[in-house]
């Protein structure tokens, strides 16, 4: 094995392990990955639009629009979302 497979090898491995840590942590607090991501965004930036979050994250309106809603319901965001 080449010592440029061994290393892309290794990144993946950490990657899936470091995901699967993130998201039992994000579980035991009753959210998922993309939620986390909005509440970090929302974090950092105090007050944001949906439509930044969607340029900042990668996401479509509907689907920001739907994990904010369910963000706000578990008491993790502010009305400002």
């Amino acid at each position: 094995m080449e010592k440029a497979d061994l290393i892309g090898e290794s990144i993946d491995f950490v990657h899936r392990f470091t995901m699967k840590s993130l998201q039992k942590q994000a579980e035991d607090h009753g959210v998922t990955i993309p939620q986390v991501r909005i509440i970090g965004e929302v974090f950092a930036h105090k007050t944001v639009s949906i439509k930044q979050l969607c340029q900042n994250l990668k996401m479509t309106q509907s689907t920001v629009f739907r994990y904010c809603g369910a963000t706000y319901l578990k008491g993790f965001s502010s009305e400002n979302t």
